[in-house]
C-alpha cells in the first residue's frame, strides 16, 4: 500500500521542527557543560595558586618551593588517575602531551610584585649582606614607610617601582593554565580566533585549539622577600621533559640540626630528648654524695605532724598509688 503525498509532507515537517528545535538546545547544553567545565578548572586553579601563594609567602618568595607547592595542589585537577598510577602520574603525563602538541609548557606562573625595581627601592642592606641577595625587610613596616616618606617620596613610593613598602611585602602570583574545551566544535572555532593579532600565549594555545584559564593572587609575605636568579620567574620548558620531572619530585631541604647552648655550653633542658634528660637526672641522683639527705614534701610534712596523726595518715594510705 503506498503512502499518500500529504502523510510524507506531514513526516518531513515534522523532522524539519524538531531539528529547528533540537539542535538549539544541544548547543545551550553544550555551551552549559563548557561553562561548568571551565568553572571548576578555575576554581582549582586558584585555590592550588592560593596554597602556592602561601608557601612562598613563609619561604622568601622562593620560586622552587612555590613551583613544588603548586604541583601538588594542582594535583585534584587530575582525578581520577584512570589508566595511570596515580592523579601526579596523569599529570607528568599531560605535560608530555601538551608540550609535545603546541610546544608550551601546561601551565606558567609568574611574580609581578617582586622585580628588580621593588628590590632596588627597598633592599635591606644588612639582610642582604647576610643573605647573599637583595631583601626586603619583613617587620617594621609601619616604621618603614615612616622613614621612606621622610626621605621625600611621595605617599613613601619608591622612585624605581612607584610601590610602597606594604605592597613591596605582599607577594602577587599570576597563573596561566592551559586546558582543552569538552563541547565539540570549539577547538575549530579557537584555531579561527587564533587569527586576531595578538602574540602572547593565548594566541599560541588557541592555535592548537587550547582554552588558556587566567588567575591572580595575592598573599602578604610573612618572611623576608628575596631576589632569586630569575625574577620574574616562569615555569616554562627548558629543553625537555625530563626536566619538569625532575622539577615534580619534590625536595627534602637537610637541614642543620640547632645548636643552642648556654653560658657553660650546655644544651638548653626543653631541647633535650626524654631519653637523655631520664640520663642525666638518674646521673645527678647517683653521683649526691650521702651527706646530702634527701627530703621529700611528704617526709617533711609527716615530721611536723604529732604521732597519732602520722599513724592515722599512713592507716588511711596503706594500699594506695599516690601515697609515698
Amino acid at each position: 500500500m503506498k503512502a499518500r503525498r500529504s502523510d510524507l509532507d506531514e513526516s518531513g515537517a515534522s523532522t524539519l521542527e524538531i531539528s529547528v528545535v533540537l539542535i538549539p538546545l544541544l548547543l545551550c547544553a553544550a555551551l552549559v557543560m563548557e561553562l561548568a567545565h571551565a568553572q571548576r578548572i578555575s576554581h582549582l586553579a586558584q585555590h592550588a595558586l592560593y596554597d602556592a601563594a602561601r608557601t612562598g609567602s613563609v619561604t622568601r618568595a622562593n620560586p622552587e618551593t612555590i613551583t613544588q607547592r603548586f604541583r601538588l595542589s594542582i594535583s585534584p585537577l587530575f582525578v581520577p588517575a584512570g589508566v595511570h598510577a596515580s592523579p601526579h602520574a596523569r599529570l607528568r603525563d599531560r605535560e608530555h602531551a601538551v608540550l609535545e602538541e603546541t610546544g608550551l609548557s601546561l601551565w606558567e606562573i609568574t611574580i609581578p610584585s617582586h622585580n628588580a625595581s621593588v628590590f632596588e627601592d627597598f633592599a635591606h642592606a644588612g639582610l642582604s649582606k647576610r643573605y647573599g641577595r637583595q631583601t626586603v625587610r619583613n617587620d617594621y613596616l609601619q616604621e618603614q614607610h615612616q622613614a621612606n616618606i621622610e626621605k621625600a617620596w611621595p605617599e613613601g613610593r619608591g622612585p624605581a617601582s612607584g610601590k610602597t613598602v606594604f605592597e613591596a611585602n605582599t607577594l602577587i602570583l599570576e597563573l596561566s593554565l592551559l586546558y582543552r574545551p569538552i563541547a565539540p566544535g570549539l577547538r575549530q572555532i579557537l584555531r579561527l580566533l587564533s587569527s586576531v593579532a595578538r602574540t602572547d600565549r593565548t594566541r599560541l594555545a588557541w592555535q592548537q585549539g587550547y582554552f588558556v584559564a587566567r588567575v591572580q593572587t595575592a598573599v602578604v609575605m610573612q618572611s623576608h622577600a628575596q631576589l632569586f636568579s630569575v625574577t620574574p620567574w616562569m615555569h616554562t620548558r627548558t629543553g625537555s621533559v625530563k626536566h619538569q620531572r625532575e622539577l615534580f619530585q619534590p625536595t627534602t631541604p637537610q637541614r642543620a640540626p640547632f645548636q643552642a647552648t648556654t653560658s657553660q655550653n650546655a644544651p638548653l633542658p626543653y631541647l633535650q630528648k626524654p631519653q637523655e634528660k631520664f640520663a642525666q637526672k638518674s646521673k645527678q641522683k647517683i653521683n649526691r654524695t650521702e651527706s646530702e639527705p634527701i627530703h621529700s614534701p611528704a617526709t617533711h610534712h609527716a615530721k611536723s605532724l604529732p604521732t597519732s596523726m602520722q599513724t592515722e595518715q599512713e592507716d588511711s594510705c596503706h594500699g594506695l598509688i599516690c601515697c609515698p
